[in-house]
């Protein structure tokens, strides 16, 4: 299906600010929330959410730099029922389908290409649904040896604290 607005503009742009209002907007979610860090590629970061017994399952969506429109997501893990318990899943790239892979700087955002390049957007190609993204082919600015990944793309580690 094709990604809403509030997705393709994680995917291509990096803001979630969007979608995490729509999100906290629904019944089924407790909380919502968006930032702006980048994790490089083998990085990782820590986020503390808070749940209630009725709201099991966590759901993550962040975009994949240095593409059009790639993005990272698992969609209702189930949490951990027991204190001090971890739950490891891996999550797919996907593309949102909303931007051609061009895989040009002018329209890609991100280290692989110069500072001020451009963010612009490109609908020409745009595959109109989201899907599992097929990485990057060295097709215009983007080296395929060093831009190309394969799935999963992301390892999300859940742990209950309390």
């Amino acid at each position: 299906e094709p990604a809403l607005d509030e997705l393709a503009l994680v995917a291509e742009a990096g803001d979630g600010g969007p979608l995490a209002d729509l999100a906290s907007s629904l019944p089924q979610v407790a909380e919502a929330q968006s930032t702006m860090a980048p994790i490089l590629p083998g990085g990782s970061a820590v986020y503390e959410i808070s749940s209630k017994r009725r709201f099991g399952v966590l759901s993550v969506v962040s975009m994949m730099v240095n593409t059009n429109d790639a993005f990272i997501a698992i969609n209702s893990e189930q949490l951990p029922k027991w204190r001090h318990s971890t739950r490891t899943t891996y999550a797919l790239g996907y593309d949102a389908g909303s931007e051609g892979n061009n895989e040009d700087c002018r329209f890609v955002p991100g280290p692989a290409c110069p500072a001020g390049s451009g963010n612009m957007r490109s609908t020409d190609d745009a595959e109109g649904y989201v899907h599992i993204h097929n990485g990057v082919h060295g097709i215009a600015d983007l080296a395929a040896d060093a831009y190309d990944w394969r799935n999963p793309v992301a390892k999300i580690e859940i742990k209950r604290i309390r």
